[in-house]
Order: C-alpha cells, then structure tokens, then sequence
C-alpha cells in the first residue's frame, strides 16, 4: 500500500487521529509549564534571537533548528533574548511559549510517522497503533519536545527518512530515495548526532549488495542520491545563516581575523586595506570545523 493510499484509508485514517490526538493532549495539557527556563533554553533563546538582531553567533549544534523556532517566532511580536540574560530566568511573558511551540508540535507529530514506519515493516496496524501510543506516553520525549530543544526536529526528519527508505526499499522509485535523502539531511542539520539517519540506508545497502541481493549499481545510487540529497539540504542551511547573520555579535571571538572581515561592525570595517569578505565555502568550512573543535572541548 502506498503511503497515499495508506493515509486516504478509512481505518488507517481513524488510528492516525487518535494517535494525533493523544499525543497534541500529552504536549500541550498545560502548555507553558514550567514558567522559567530549563537547562540551555535560554541560552538556545539567545542563539535564535540573533537572527532577529542579525549578529554572528556560534553554536556547537547546525542551525536548522533554530531556524525553524527564529522562522515561526517571526510571525509574531517577538523580543529577541539578549545576551547577558540570567539562564535561570523566570519567564514574565508570553515570549517563551512562542519558543517552545515548534519542539512540542514536531514531537507531537513523530508518534504518526512511528506509526507509518512500523505498519510499512510488519503490515500489521494494531502493532503500529500499539507501538506508536508507547512513543505518545513515553516520559523521557514528552518532557524534552515540550521544552526549547532541538531532538524532536532531529527525530522527525530522521524517521521521516527512514519511512521513505523504507519505501524506496520496497518500490525502487526515485522519489522515495530523494526524500530520504533530503529528510536526513534535514535532521543533520539540526544535530550532528543525526548522521546515523543519512548513514544507514547506505549501510542496509551495502549489506544487502555483499549477500549478493542487489548489484553494486544500486549500491550507487542510493549512496550517491542519499549523500548529495543529505549535503545540498546541509550546505543550504548553512547559506541561508550566513545570510541573517551579517554583522560582529558573540560568535566574532570564536573565528579567524580574516572571517571577522566578512561581518560589519568590527575594527576591520573600516580598514581600507582589509582583505576582501571570505567566500561561502571557506566560511562554511571554518564554521564546521570551530563546531567540530568546541564539540571535542566539551567531551574532554
């Protein structure tokens, strides 16, 4: 069954809404609470608010996250969270409700695309439906995709992949093998810890091409439209931060001298003799690689 078909079919279609509904209650039933922050929301807070500001940050995690909270807090009036604000802040507005909505509405949404996944592997719905309210009721998720955290946009893009491998796996159509590659890719770019999701369909295959069950053509292809799908949604991400970040903010401390050229308002400005502004590839190349070296400090 097509996953087009699956949707469209009364009894599938009655699962998913009970699903959806258990799992909007289970991430909105007292939206808000707590009323201070959590952790590093505030510190997250203040990395999406320099979008609004437009001064460079950085982050050890990539940016799609942030971009997606930044893009919907747009639509309303919404106060950037400057740097310098306590992380143990009580929260005396609205604000932070409109931080955290995103994260609770995409963890609402994964126990529906468990459900998808599980039903197109064992073709059985009353296992999916089962397995799907064990992730609705599941503590551990509720409590971080209520809060000003990235995982349930990870998860969500990283599962989606899988269900479209799945049904790549199952068809061979294109289609199904760029949005794999393309969903994947969109959770790498939320967190680092999601390349397991653009790595495993290549692995699958590449198990299946040494038991002699697909031919190295197909090893390929998946590798070659996974990895550049996965790379083209990575490298844009990172264009369009760039882009909203034009100007010296916290993040100048952390690069070279000749990438605090590129952003305005720094003592280089005005420097007539300065060197040209970098070019994309050798601003993204540093920025990952500064990612990859905080990352490291961190663990050590």
């Amino acid at each position: 069954m097509s996953l087009e078909r699956l949707i469209n079919h009364p009894q599938h279609r009655v699962l998913l809404a009970l699903i959806l509904l258990a799992s909007l209650v289970t991430h909105f039933i007292y939206f808000g609470w707590p009323d201070s922050s959590i952790i590093d929301e505030i510190n997250f807070g203040k990395y999406l608010s320099s979008y609004f500001t437009q001064q460079y940050y950085l982050d050890v995690h990539p940016p799609l996250g942030k971009l997606i909270v930044a893009g919907f807090a747009s639509l309303f009036d919404f106060e950037p969270i400057l740097y310098g604000t306590d992380w143990r802040q009580e929260y005396t507005d609205g604000n932070y409700l409109i931080l955290r909505f995103m994260p609770s509405l995409f963890g609402a949404a994964l126990p529906l695309i468990i459900y998808l996944l599980v039903f197109q592997w064992w073709k059985d719905h009353k296992l999916a439906f089962f397995i799907a309210l064990l992730i609705v009721f599941e503590n551990a998720l509720i409590t971080q995709t209520r809060l000003l955290f990235w995982d349930s946009f990870s998860l969500c893009f990283g599962f989606a992949s899988l269900l479209f491998y799945s049904y790549y796996r199952e068809r061979r159509r294109w289609r199904y093998l760029i949005l794999c590659g393309l969903f994947s890719g969109a959770a790498f770019s939320v967190k680092w810890t999601a390349l397991s999701f653009v790595a495993l369909p290549i692995l699958i295959e590449a198990i299946d091409f040494l038991w002699r069950r697909l031919g190295w053509q197909d090893l390929v292809k998946t590798s070659t439209v996974v990895l550049s799908m996965a790379s083209l949604v990575y490298v844009s991400v990172f264009y369009v931060h760039f882009s909203l970040l034009p100007l010296s903010g916290t993040g100048n401390a952390f690069m070279s001298e000749e990438f605090r050229r590129g952003l305005e308002g720094n003592r280089y400005t005005e420097d007539k003799k300065a060197e040209p502004q970098l070019s994309f590839v050798q601003k993204f190349s540093e920025l990952n690689r500064r990612m990859y070296l905080t990352n490291q400090r961190m663990r050590d």
